[in-house]
């Protein structure tokens, strides 16, 4: 009896957010339709681009499919998918299938400008689905005592614990989670709806592959580990919306591989064709990135605007080069000692985008690397914050985590705000990086370089 109603209550609060959310979504897809219809840009795009593809489809009909997966309503996130989709279509001589969120107007209307007129959209599903759905998730979670076990939910070949947990720490800004909550309960009930609906869109169609950038949170790490399990290739987008390249995930195995990860056949056969040429770029790459004096780190705010995510600029830093001397004589140094400088990652985003880790989620890599930089005294330590630390308002931020443990360490500090980055290989001695490009950037400079974890 007591379970039963512990469960009622949890499945009708659900139910409850469910109803406000439609309704929120609803008044918000009447004024987007309503905004659509007065921005004379996004109309005339829309006229030329279905003008442009009735010439350039072929009338004829195929069996097979490619299925285009877009959940960030963003319209440059939306092209440059359906670009990749339009090209696996002429590949694979197959038809290409949308598949959006519900009341998702904008995506609908690219979709069928680019003449992919057969459009799924991820819903809530009835009641009596909802009903099993919430009552697989809670039996599944009643039992978890704790984050280690929960992590370990596996349910048919998907990594569900890890899913909700990532979902978590990206969208509450806390690093790393020490329990079991509530929030939980309804996380693995959406992903058990997500899983369902592309079981029914894949079944029902011959798939050939998808075409998915966001791997991870809900739906996004549901969507792609359910294709993965049903045997579809996945083509992911690397980089931004106008210019990018495309990685192909084909095996289970590299459901945590980051897109960044290339193939050592790959990266041999480009040092082989072309590897003076590319040897040029990567340096040409890596000074840039390394200019030189009078940076300005510009931070940004996003915020939803009626079309899609805008952003303002809220702070702007000039940015300095610096030499030894006058980095110690700022801190209180002692330029006799060696500097190591640990690199912060990003802390909520993609926790999980490589195929293992040492520790549960960079917070708590940073947390230990930072408890042994405070017991290491006979070098000075700077630490330096990753920028979305600020971009996503995260509230376990590196700051926060340094004041806690190296507060009183002289010998351990943050790096001034107007330190440029162009600065720092001709002065640190050893850089220690959580999860980041510092790994392949200062060995180009000589400076050994550890990944924590």
């Amino acid at each position: 009896m007591i379970f039963l109603k512990v469960f009622l209550f949890y499945f009708l609060r659900n139910e409850l957010s469910i109803f406000k959310n439609r309704l929120v979504n609803f008044i918000f897809f009447i004024k987007k339709q309503d905004s659509i219809n007065k921005n004379k840009s996004f109309i005339d795009f829309l006229k030329s681009n279905t003008n442009f593809w009735e010439k350039q489809n072929n009338k004829r009909k195929f069996d097979k499919s490619i299925l285009i997966t877009n959940n960030l309503s963003h319209p440059a996130y939306t092209s440059s998918e359906i670009i990749i989709g339009k090209n696996l279509m002429t590949i694979h001589n197959a038809d290409g299938i949308a598949l959006i969120n519900q009341f998702d107007i904008k995506s609908k209307k690219i979709f069928k400008s680019y003449g992919i007129n057969k459009i799924f959209y991820l819903n809530n599903l009835n009641f009596i689905l909802r009903l099993k759905y919430f009552l697989k998730s809670f039996n599944t979670l009643i039992n978890t005592k704790n984050i280690d076990d929960l992590l370990k939910i596996k349910i048919n070949d998907i990594d569900y614990g890890k899913i909700i947990y990532d979902h978590c720490v990206r969208f509450s800004g806390i690093g790393t989670i020490d329990k079991v909550l509530d929030i939980f309960y309804s996380y693995l009930f959406k992903c058990f709806l997500i899983e369902h609906q592309v079981n029914y869109i894949l079944n029902q169609n011959d798939i050939v592959a998808t075409v998915q950038t966001e791997r991870q949170f809900i739906p996004g790490a549901v969507l792609f580990q359910s294709a993965l399990v049903n045997k579809k290739k996945v083509y992911s987008r690397i980089g931004a919306s106008n210019k990018f390249c495309v990685v192909k995930y084909d095996d289970l195995n590299d459901k945590f591989r980051s897109r960044y990860k290339f193939s050592k056949k790959l990266f041999e056969e480009i040092n082989i064709k072309i590897g003076e040429k590319a040897r040029k770029e990567g340096e040409k790459i890596i000074i840039e990135r390394f200019r030189g004096i009078n940076e300005k780190q510009v931070f940004h705010e996003f915020f939803d605007g009626p079309d899609f995510r805008k952003q303002k600029i809220i702070n702007t830093i000039d940015k300095v080069h610096f030499t030894k001397k006058e980095l110690c004589d700022q801190l209180g140094w002692n330029i006799e000692k060696p500097i190591n400088v640990i690199f912060s990652s990003d802390l909520t985003d993609g926790i999980f985008d490589q195929r293992w880790s040492i520790f549960r989620d960079r917070l708590t890599m940073l947390r230990e690397t930072l408890k042994i930089a405070a017991n290491i005294s006979n070098v000075n330590w700077i630490v330096k914050p990753h920028p979305n630390d600020l971009l996503h308002k995260v509230i376990t931020s590196t700051s926060s985590e340094f004041e806690k443990i190296c507060e009183n360490k002289n010998h351990v500090k943050l790096i001034p705000n107007n330190v440029s980055i162009s600065s720092l290989p001709k002065i640190v001695n050893l850089a220690v990086t959580i999860n980041g490009s510092v790994a392949s950037e200062y060995p180009s400079f000589g400076v050994p370089t550890v990944v924590s974890a």
